[in-house]
Protein backbone atom coordinates (compact mmCIF):
# COMPACT_ATOMS: atom_id res chain seq x y z
CA UNK A 1 0.00 0.00 0.00
CA UNK A 2 2.74 2.38 0.85
CA UNK A 3 4.41 1.90 -2.52
CA UNK A 4 1.20 2.72 -4.35
CA UNK A 5 0.91 6.01 -2.43
CA UNK A 6 4.49 7.01 -3.30
CA UNK A 7 4.00 6.20 -6.99
CA UNK A 8 0.80 8.20 -7.09
CA UNK A 9 2.48 11.23 -5.57
CA UNK A 10 5.45 10.95 -7.91
CA UNK A 11 3.25 10.74 -11.01
CA UNK A 12 1.16 13.72 -9.90
CA UNK A 13 4.25 15.86 -9.22
CA UNK A 14 5.81 15.31 -12.67
CA UNK A 15 6.03 18.54 -14.60
CA UNK A 16 5.49 18.65 -18.31
CA UNK A 17 8.41 20.51 -19.82
CA UNK A 18 8.22 22.46 -23.04
CA UNK A 19 10.56 21.77 -25.91
CA UNK A 20 11.99 25.32 -25.78
CA UNK A 21 12.76 27.07 -22.54
CA UNK A 22 11.21 30.50 -21.95
CA UNK A 23 14.64 32.15 -22.07
CA UNK A 24 15.41 30.69 -25.49
CA UNK A 25 11.94 31.59 -26.74
CA UNK A 26 12.42 35.18 -25.57
CA UNK A 27 15.79 35.41 -27.36
CA UNK A 28 14.25 33.98 -30.54
CA UNK A 29 11.48 36.59 -30.42
CA UNK A 30 14.04 39.38 -29.93
CA UNK A 31 16.11 38.17 -32.89
CA UNK A 32 12.99 37.92 -35.09
CA UNK A 33 11.85 41.43 -34.12
CA UNK A 34 15.30 42.89 -34.74
CA UNK A 35 15.50 41.14 -38.12
CA UNK A 36 12.10 42.49 -39.14
CA UNK A 37 13.07 46.02 -38.09
CA UNK A 38 16.40 45.92 -39.97
CA UNK A 39 14.87 44.42 -43.13
CA UNK A 40 12.04 46.97 -43.20
CA UNK A 41 14.57 49.80 -42.94
CA UNK A 42 16.68 48.34 -45.76
CA UNK A 43 13.68 47.78 -48.04
CA UNK A 44 12.24 51.23 -47.39
CA UNK A 45 15.59 52.87 -48.08
CA UNK A 46 16.26 50.82 -51.20
CA UNK A 47 12.86 51.31 -52.79
CA UNK A 48 12.54 54.96 -51.85
CA UNK A 49 9.60 55.26 -49.49
CA UNK A 50 11.06 57.16 -46.59
CA UNK A 51 9.79 60.08 -44.54
CA UNK A 52 12.28 62.31 -46.35
CA UNK A 53 10.95 61.24 -49.74
CA UNK A 54 7.36 61.72 -48.60
CA UNK A 55 8.17 65.27 -47.49
CA UNK A 56 9.78 65.99 -50.89
CA UNK A 57 6.66 64.72 -52.66
CA UNK A 58 4.44 66.88 -50.46
CA UNK A 59 6.50 69.95 -51.36
CA UNK A 60 6.23 69.16 -55.08
CA UNK A 61 2.48 68.65 -54.66
CA UNK A 62 2.17 72.11 -53.09
CA UNK A 63 3.95 73.64 -56.10
CA UNK A 64 1.63 71.83 -58.52
CA UNK A 65 -1.37 72.93 -56.45
CA UNK A 66 -0.38 76.59 -56.84
CA UNK A 67 0.32 76.21 -60.57
CA UNK A 68 -2.94 74.41 -61.34
CA UNK A 69 -5.11 76.36 -58.91
CA UNK A 70 -6.53 73.31 -57.16
CA UNK A 71 -5.47 71.07 -54.31
CA UNK A 72 -3.20 68.22 -55.35
CA UNK A 73 -1.78 65.65 -52.94
CA UNK A 74 1.41 63.71 -53.38
CA UNK A 75 -0.75 60.63 -53.95
CA UNK A 76 -2.29 62.39 -56.95
CA UNK A 77 1.21 63.01 -58.28
CA UNK A 78 2.14 59.37 -57.78
CA UNK A 79 -1.05 58.31 -59.58
CA UNK A 80 -0.19 60.61 -62.50
CA UNK A 81 3.33 59.24 -62.68
CA UNK A 82 2.09 55.65 -62.78
CA UNK A 83 -0.48 56.51 -65.47
CA UNK A 84 2.21 58.17 -67.60
CA UNK A 85 4.77 55.42 -67.09
CA UNK A 86 2.41 52.60 -67.97
CA UNK A 87 0.42 54.66 -70.50
CA UNK A 88 -2.88 54.15 -68.73
CA UNK A 89 -5.93 56.13 -69.77
CA UNK A 90 -7.31 58.95 -67.65
CA UNK A 91 -9.86 57.83 -65.08
CA UNK A 92 -11.76 60.61 -63.37
CA UNK A 93 -12.35 59.40 -59.83
CA UNK A 94 -14.99 56.89 -58.88
CA UNK A 95 -17.93 59.02 -60.06
CA UNK A 96 -17.49 58.11 -63.71
CA UNK A 97 -17.05 54.43 -62.99
CA UNK A 98 -20.21 54.37 -60.89
CA UNK A 99 -22.33 56.28 -63.42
Amino acid sequence: MMTYGILTRTVCKMNVKSIVSPEVLFIMLLVAAAGYFIMSKIVNKKYGYTKKREKELENIARIYSVEEGKTITFLDLMRRGIQEKYQLGEQNDEQETLS
